[in-house]
C-alpha cells in the first residue's frame, strides 16, 4: 500500500511548486492540479488493487513458506485497505502545505487524532 505513494512522490513534486509561490489564486491552483493528479493516479490504483491485488500478491510473493492460502489471506486485507489509496497520496503533501504556511499545530493533532485512534481501534 505504500509502494504506490512513495514511487509517484506527490509531495515531493508539488511542495516546491506550491512554496516558491505567493498569490494565493496560484497556490490553489497548484492544489488543485495536487487533487486531479492524485485522483488520476489514485482511483485506477485503488481498482487494480480491489480487483487484482490476490494476482500481484501471488506473483510477487508465492513462493516458499508463503502459500496460496496465504495469498488469500493477504489479499482479505488488502481489499479494504485499498480504499485508503488516495488518502495516503495526500496526506504527506497537505502535511507540507501546512508546514510551509507554520500550521504545525494542525499536523500535530492530526497526527495524535490517529494515534489515539489506531491504538482504540486496534484494541
Amino acid at each position: 500500500m505504500l509502494t504506490i505513494p512513495a514511487v509517484i512522490g506527490v509531495a515531493d513534486y508539488f511542495l516546491s511548486l506550491y512554496s516558491e509561490k505567493t498569490s494565493i489564486d496560484v497556490k490553489t491552483i497548484r492544489i488543485n492540479n495536487m487533487f486531479s493528479f492524485v485522483i488520476l493516479i489514485g482511483i485506477p490504483s485503488m481498482y487494480i488493487l480491489f480487483l487484482k491485488g490476490d494476482l500481484i500478491v501471488s506473483i510477487l510473493f508465492e513462493r516458499g513458506n508463503f502459500t496460496s492460502n496465504s495469498t488469500k489471506m493477504v489479499n482479505l486485507a488488502l481489499v479494504p485497505l485499498s480504499f485508503m489509496i488516495i488518502p495516503l497520496l495526500v496526506q504527506k503533501a497537505i502535511d507540507q502545505i501546512f508546514q510551509v504556511e507554520n500550521k504545525i499545530s494542525i499536523i500535530l493533532i492530526r497526527t495524535l487524532l490517529g494515534l489515539f485512534l489506531n491504538i482504540i481501534l486496534n484494541y
